[in-house]
């Protein structure tokens, strides 16, 4: 992940195996990778998926999906170095952070929990930057499916931050994956749950949702196990979205994630 400020710090994690570290990178004028400035740990039981900046690039936020945590770090603004802040246990056993987004206001944070197949909101104290689970959830998969059956994936923000996207994979291909919509309010509390309706396909290990960055009407999702990107369509403030446009790409699944370019 890329700082979109200066100094334009890169992040990368590890997942899988007994990868339980990070890497900081610089960036050259030029653009490209320069050093690698720090290397740092996390826990010995940690593989980290999902990383997110504060709006302001002082804090780094990692979801920890194997070890069921959500870290924070501060910013060095001068190198783009981490300091450790603290460890968030998930908000239950099983849980199992996977990706995270931070509102554009700075306020919440919003948290796939992979395991329990729901969106957990957490409060940020702008001074600390420590998240608080605020023991609200809302559900990726309907009532009634098994939590075993499915795995939760995705979460982004629309560009004006009125509405967000969160995704949910089955394991199984003979099943559908879900997409869902919630509203939120312009400090990036939550407001309701607007929909949670099936998507064209399990999704494989991916149905991962980029919403656009110059609308919030459109959104595109990724298909691994048959492999195809589709463009949803939004409503006004995410009130209702359907997919509108479908691309196969013939080579039994190939998009994890997909990247809008201006």
């Amino acid at each position: 992940m890329a700082s979109p400020k200066s100094p334009y710090a890169v992040y990368g994690t590890t997942f899988g195996g007994s990868a339980y570290c990070g890497t900081v990178m610089s960036v050259a004028p030029n653009g490209t990778l320069s050093n690698v400035e720090q290397d740092y740990v996390y826990s010995t039981s940690s593989g980290v998926h999902g990383l997110a900046l504060s709006p302001d690039q002082r804090f780094l936020y990692s979801a920890d999906d194997s070890g069921n945590a959500v870290w924070t770090h501060r910013v060095n603004q001068t190198t783009g170095a981490l300091t450790y802040v603290a460890k968030l246990p998930g908000p239950a056993t099983g849980a199992d952070p996977r990706h995270v987004a931070v509102h554009p206001s700075g306020k919440y944070m919003y948290v796939v929990l992979e395991g329990s197949n729901e969106l957990g909101i957490y409060e940020i104290d702008v001074a600390t930057g420590i998240p608080t689970f605020t023991n609200t959830t809302y559900p990726l998969i309907p009532e009634g499916i098994s939590n075993s059956a499915y795995w939760s994936d995705e979460v982004a923000f629309a560009l004006s931050g009125t509405f967000l996207w969160a995704t949910s994979r089955a394991r199984s291909t003979n099943s559908t994956g879900y997409i869902s919509t919630i509203s939120l309010s312009p400090d990036g509390a939550p407001v309701r749950q607007l929909l949670l309706e099936p998507t064209a396909s399990g999704g494989g290990t991916a149905n991962s949702i980029a919403p656009a960055f110059f609308s919030d009407e459109w959104a595109a999702l990724t298909d691994s196990s048959v492999g195809f990107v589709q463009v949803w369509r939004a409503a006004a403030n995410g009130s209702s979205a359907k997919a509108v446009a479908t691309v196969q790409i013939n080579d039994g699944g190939c998009c994890a994630n997909a990247i809008w370019y201006d």
